[in-house]
């Protein structure tokens, strides 16, 4: 099925649309916005600072 230039991109995790984020990034069959990635980078930030 092709894609309507007009269809709005939204990403995959917080379901934004490409006109409410700064920077949406394009996976094979997914995006994902600039938002997403600093909460993911968040998580990995605080992985890395875990000690048991």
């Amino acid at each position: 099925m092709k894609k309507n230039s007009d269809d709005v991109l939204r990403c995959s995790f917080c379901n934004k649309s490409q006109n409410d984020v700064r920077k949406l990034i394009a996976g094979p069959t997914v995006f994902i916005c600039d938002e997403c990635v600093g909460v993911c980078q968040d998580i990995i930030d605080e992985d890395q600072n875990y000690e048991p």
